[in-house]
């Protein structure tokens, strides 16, 4: 296999490529197709993508991938073009590692291009990093990160009976934004308003896939809410977190995802002091702030039968992600 150069006489050698992958502030390869991601049950749960047909001009990144079988793992971009070759996203892909790789022999003579017939990344997940994100993440007060929605409700590897419930919640989500913005923003919240759906399943499973899957159905932004930064021990300062939280997604309705649902809303039986991080106050309060958000939230536990029955009595949509021994 030749070891590939940048061509110095090509200004923009993937110019006429759909999917462009960049790091280190360059591009270095060109593709005309990417796989959605999907989950790899063989890799730790990890998600892959795919990208098809496309070249590399870049030797680090050839020798990158060439190295298929060690754990080399690097954070690149993945930019998404329209045929008027105006950029219209940008996604970081976090963790990639390549575990397969597949080059056609030698384009020209002098060994400054490879062509790519295929590369499979496995990756840790998504940021979203169009030029809007930092400003949607600053009014969200740095508590959440923004997700891209790239999955499909036809990537997730779920039953009839589950796919049928997201398709359900999918349909309410696009009746529900319909309205106009202005018609919404008109609306005072009231309680039971909102949408709350319990994803349950050991990690690996799909949870935060089916969140993107339902985004991209809706159009909606995605955030996943970050409880390091909204939790306090300071008594009040955890519910003031919580209000600025609902009130700057409140302005696009995003779906929001709360992870460690057991932690918030497991059983027990007394909390331990006035300063117990998940206090019977606060996770009130949190329930009364999804009650009332005229969004989606997705709540992702790992064991439905360790939340408080009170709690799952209050949630519409409760979906069983099974591990891939049980399908």
């Amino acid at each position: 296999m030749a070891q590939s150069t940048v061509n110095p006489q090509r200004s923009d050698p993937y110019k006429n490529f759909k999917f462009r992958v960049k790091w280190h502030g360059r591009h270095v390869a060109g593709a005309s197709r990417m796989t959605p991601p999907k989950l790899d049950a063989g890799a730790a749960g990890r998600q892959t993508i795919t990208l098809e047909r496309g070249v590399t001009h870049d030797r680090e990144f050839e020798q990158w991938a060439n190295k298929a079988s060690q754990e080399l793992r690097k954070d690149i971009v993945i930019e998404t073009y329209d045929e008027a070759g105006r950029r219209v996203q940008a996604c970081k892909v976090l963790g990639c590692r390549v575990s397969a790789y597949h080059a056609l022999p030698d384009l020209d003579a002098n060994a400054t291009v490879v062509a790519i017939q295929s590369i499979k990344l496995e990756n840790d997940g998504w940021e979203d990093e169009e030029d809007g994100a930092q400003t949607d993440r600053g009014r969200l007060g740095g508590m959440a990160q923004r997700l891209a929605p790239m999955a499909s409700l036809d990537d997730l590897p779920l039953p009839e009976s589950q796919l049928a419930v997201l398709r359900k919640l999918a349909a309410q989500l696009r009746q529900r934004h319909r309205v106009r913005p202005e018609s919404r923003a008109a609306a005072a919240p009231s309680r039971g308003q909102g949408l709350a759906a319990l994803f349950s399943g050991e990690g690996g499973t799909g949870k935060t896939l089916a969140a993107e899957a339902l985004a991209r159905e809706a159009g909606l932004d995605l955030y996943r809410v970050d409880l390091s930064a909204v939790v306090s021990r300071h008594i009040g300062e955890t519910e003031k977190n919580l209000r600025r939280l609902f009130e700057a997604a409140e302005d696009s309705g995003a779906i929001l995802i709360f992870d460690e649902a057991d932690a918030l809303f497991g059983k027990r039986s007394e909390v331990r002091d006035s300063h117990d991080r998940y206090a019977n106050i606060e996770v009130g309060y949190l329930l009364q702030r999804i009650e009332s958000y005229p969004g989606l939230t997705v709540l992702n536990a790992k064991q439905k039968s360790s939340l408080d029955s009170a709690f799952l009595r209050r949630l519409r949509y409760v979906v069983q992600f099974p591990s891939p021994e049980e399908d």
